[in-house]
């Protein structure tokens, strides 16, 4: 097949022929066309960079692959991670990095995510070593008589630049509002940089077992009020 391109040829050094040529048949090599469109392995690039095989690098084995369609991979007999930096100074702003045989760490910031999020299970750090200033918490019941339980319908907002472009409302779910919790739990409750909030259901955990113990508490001053009032009749009746 004949195509317009540019080949670059690597002898030893890096030889550029800054020329327009014409492939008759060659799959492999190094090619630019004639929209700038490089391709490595591939004739006809559709993209400004468009490799077909995988990309190694260094001396220990690193290397990038994305012969399985539209999958990457990311292979080295080091320890594999991606740092994204919004300057050149900082190490990583945020690192996502192979900590394990079958684990993955994401350090350095938040992780959002748009859509529901399903796993076998959920752990959250929570050793005492990590702690301080501990207090227990005070007033539980109190402060959930202020949180009501809702149904609502969620509206994701799909933007198209700055501009909200549609609304799609999702199925009912049930939950708290985060503005409610804040005014009694504020600690359970995050705002992003456009003011949006957010909640961490799990944080609630810990001033609802409070709560429970409260009631526990409450309960047993009123069985022991009630033991001795069975007893006082219990006593006038003989």
């Amino acid at each position: 097949m004949k195509k317009n391109c540019l080949v670059i040829t690597l002898l030893g050094s890096m030889v550029f022929l800054f020329a327009t040529v014409t492939l008759v048949s060659a799959d492999s090599g190094l090619f630019v066309d004639s929209n700038g469109h490089v391709g490595i392995n591939n004739s006809a690039p559709e993209a400004t960079l468009d490799v077909i095989g995988n990309i190694a690098w260094g001396s220990t084995g690193a290397q990038l692959g994305m012969n399985q369609g539209a999958a990457i991979e990311l292979r080295g007999n080091g320890v594999p991670y991606i740092d994204f930096s919004n300057d050149a100074v900082a190490d990583y702003d945020m690192r996502l990095i192979l900590t394990g045989d079958s684990n993955i760490g994401f350090y350095g910031g938040d992780f959002l995510v748009g859509g529901d999020i399903q796993c076998v299970d959920l752990t959250e750090i929570s050793d005492q070593r990590f702690k301080k200033d501990i207090h227990q918490i005070e007033g539980s019941i109190e402060k959930l008589m202020k949180i009501s339980g809702v149904s609502y319908m969620p509206v994701q907002r799909i933007h198209k630049g700055e501009d909200v472009v549609k609304e799609v409302v999702q199925k009912t779910r049930i939950g708290l509002i985060a503005q409610d919790v804040e005014k009694v739990f504020p600690e359970a409750v995050f705002t992003d940089s456009e003011g949006y909030k957010s909640l961490s259901y799990t944080r609630l955990i810990a001033p609802l077992i409070e709560a429970v113990k409260e009631l526990n508490l409450e309960n047993q001053a009123l069985k022991a009020q009630l033991d001795e009032i069975n007893a006082k009749l219990s006593s006038k009746s003989e």
